[in-house]
């Protein structure tokens, strides 16, 4: 590579880095699978390191789960509002599992929300004992709730298992693309993040997946949660 061509690569980069946003997970999806409980103090220090080592633009700092399906999860109200606190820059965020928990966060005022969903029946039967059918009633009726909040300024939607599924495998693209539109069509969410659960997407599969996508939603309103496995680490 000559020095010239490394240069314009070295700047195309540079270009990149700076439109892209970062979401952190680490307090809510990288803490809930620990065996260690963290205490609050511990999460508050944690979320400090975040902020000054990695300046991500937003930070999901808990999920609002029954502390005895998931004690780690404990206090996340009590991180929102310190987060809030400490840093009017970022936009922090909790993840709600279901209408009653929204109620919750609603009398909290919490501003910055992540719902879930996926592109597998199956994976959602096992994960929250709801079938797609059901839980895209539940969203819906979450969507017209948070309708009536001035005070929410984002929704985060997930869907899980984005080119494979742990139980199904492989999931057909026209399914990915009848699901994407499908919330955004009908919902008011304004990100809807793309997970590849388990880690198996490679770079010819999401070019044929993203150029498809964005032909039909704005960039903008597309995210990626990605995985790493021994086969993509390198790629």
């Amino acid at each position: 590579m000559s020095n010239l061509t490394r240069s314009i690569q070295n700047h195309m980069i540079k270009n990149i880095k700076k439109k892209i946003k970062y979401f952190d997970v680490s307090l809510r999806d990288g803490l809930q699978s620990q065996q260690k409980i963290y205490t609050l103090n511990e999460k508050k220090d944690l979320l400090h390191k975040i902020i000054k080592t990695y300046k991500p633009q937003s930070i999901e700092v808990g999920s609002l789960v029954s502390s005895r399906v998931l004690p780690q999860m404990n206090q996340s109200i009590d991180l929102y509002k310190y987060a809030e606190s400490i840093n009017k820059n970022i936009d922090f965020y909790l993840l709600i599992p279901n209408e009653k928990k929204l109620e919750e966060s609603i009398k909290h005022q919490v501003k910055n929300i992540s719902l879930i969903s996926s592109f597998s029946n199956s994976f959602q039967l096992k994960n929250i004992q709801k079938s797609l059918h059901d839980t895209k009633k539940d969203l819906l009726k979450i969507n017209n709730i948070i309708l009536q909040q001035n005070h929410i300024k984002n929704v985060k939607l997930y869907l899980s298992c984005f080119n494979d599924c742990p139980l199904e495998k492989k999931i057909e693209n026209n399914i990915i693309y009848d699901e994407i539109n499908f919330y955004h069509k009908y919902t008011n969410y304004n990100e809807l993040c793309l997970s590849d659960t388990t880690g198996n997407l490679n770079i010819h599969n999401f070019k044929t997946l993203i150029d498809e996508i964005l032909m039909n939603i704005p960039n903008k309103k597309i995210s990626l949660h990605l995985h790493m496995n021994d086969e993509n680490r390198e790629n």
